[in-house]
């Protein structure tokens, strides 16, 4: 199902917005400050019951072992170390483009981040502090 943001709502976790690089823009609109940005690198050891090791550090090798959706990878993640080892996980932050210094803390789901960069752009707007960026992605 497509949440209000246009976004799956059976992929919310940070672990389905990874690349291998440790920073990705996972989503930005185009009229608004904020953007989401997918950081960290995600590093999972799942352990198949053939007991071969598979190193997880994107989404696309999550995809193609099976593990689509945020229902499956906690069903793994209850397994224990032994067949499903998060070494490290990824995470979304809100940035923006016209104050380079800002960083949220942490946030959890996707949908959240959005929710949150959203009201950060609609506080600025009703302030009257929102500015031109400085920086544009395309």
């Amino acid at each position: 199902m497509i949440t209000k943001y246009g976004t799956d709502s059976e992929r919310q976790d940070s672990c389905f917005y990874a690349d291998g690089s440790g920073s990705m823009v996972a989503w930005s609109m185009e009229g608004c400050d904020y953007y989401v940005v997918a950081s960290g690198v995600m590093d999972i050891r799942y352990t198949d019951p053939d007991g071969n090791e598979h190193i997880i550090y994107d989404t696309g090798t999550l995809d193609k072992l099976g593990f689509d959706t945020d229902f499956k990878v906690g069903k793994m993640s209850d397994k224990g170390e032994e067949v499903w080892s998060w070494v490290n996980n990824n995470w979304f932050e809100v940035y923006s483009d016209t104050d380079l210094d800002f960083c949220s803390e942490p946030i959890d789901t996707i949908d959240s981040a959005i929710d949150y960069a959203l009201r950060l752009d609609k506080e600025a707007v009703k302030s009257g502090s929102k500015q031109e960026p400085d920086i544009i992605y395309g």
